[in-house]
């Protein structure tokens, strides 16, 4: 996430993460709807949402017991994908009856990946 402010300035974070979900769910041929969830709100400013414990509350509620979660927006592993989505994440979503939890891995410095940026960045000069 980030704070609402630079949203409000023009920055499109949110934008480009809507369009990146609604690429994967198609390419995954996902009949489900995919919902997004922020993290990483630090200090006093109102930030882009809902937080990923809003989302699977919400599932909880509506008698979700599986979920899987993609971090979207994160290329490597770290500490906001094996600390927050895969310890903090998963246990709260355990504490809601979701009890069934995967997290996709990042996608990391895969051959295909690099490929598809350097071919990316040769395209945009």
């Amino acid at each position: 996430g980030l704070p609402e402010r630079y949203v409000q300035q023009g920055d499109p974070y949110v934008t480009q993460v809507e369009e990146s979900a609604a690429a994967f769910r198609e390419a995954a041929g996902l009949a489900e709807p995919v919902r997004l969830g922020y993290q990483s709100r630090l200090g006093p400013l109102r930030w882009v949402g809902p937080q990923v414990e809003e989302v699977v509350n919400e599932l909880a509620s509506r008698g979700t017991r599986a979920l899987v979660v993609v971090p979207l927006t994160f290329l490597c592993e770290h500490l906001e994908t094996r600390y927050d989505l895969d310890l903090s994440l998963r246990s709260h979503a355990w504490t809601r009856g979701i009890l069934d939890y995967q997290r996709l891995p990042a996608p990391g410095a895969r051959p295909e990946l690099i490929k598809g940026l350097a071919a990316l960045v040769r395209a945009a000069r």
